[in-house]
């Protein structure tokens, strides 16, 4: 076995020199070192430092950067109804703010008025044919109960006699009709 091939001695010789040049400095440095001098004793004065009275300011602070801005929220404006736009709000353009609850666009309204009285119109109109359809009902209950006692004045009659079965036959075809 030589030196090269064993490892595990060379190591312990490399530790072992290691320890020993560990050892040799140190006591160089113990044998050499030397005693500070003594201190004399001061009175203790507490720290130095100057002292100011803040008050607070609003002060403008200037900052200078370049890069790219991106905003923190992306809205898209869609319409949802058609019209000639009247007015804009000022702070309507990119990157512009505008608050919460105020209106973005104003639209000639005059077509949705002309729209909502054609539509009071309409429904006046409905509203006046449901009474005449009323009336009509009304009139027909009416004569379907007119009906309804003549037929039982002339079922009488025939049972008396007095009226002939061709009287009774027209008399319920009325009813079955009304």
């Amino acid at each position: 076995m030589s030196w090269r091939q064993n490892r595990t001695l060379r190591q312990l010789i490399v530790g072992v020199v290691a320890l020993v040049g560990g050892g040799v400095v140190t006591g160089v440095l113990v044998l050499t070192r030397t005693t500070p001098p003594p201190e004399e004793h001061r009175e203790f004065l507490g720290p130095v430092v100057d002292v100011m009275v803040v008050h607070r300011q609003d002060l403008p602070v200037k900052i200078r950067g370049h890069g790219t801005v991106q905003p923190t929220v992306r809205t898209q404006v869609v319409p949802e109804v058609g019209g000639r736009v009247v007015s804009v709000h000022e702070g309507m353009f990119n990157g512009g703010f505008i608050p919460a609850g105020e209106s973005l666009v104003v639209l000639d309204s005059s077509d949705y008025q002309l729209a909502v009285e054609e539509v009071r119109s309409l429904f006046e109109q409905e509203r006046a044919a449901v009474g005449t359809i009323e009336i009509g009902i009304s009139e027909a209950r009416t004569n379907l109960k007119d009906s309804s006692r003549d037929l039982e004045r002339i079922q009488q009659l025939y049972e008396r006699g007095a009226v002939s079965r061709r009287d009774l036959d027209k008399a319920e075809l009325v009813g079955q009709v009304a």
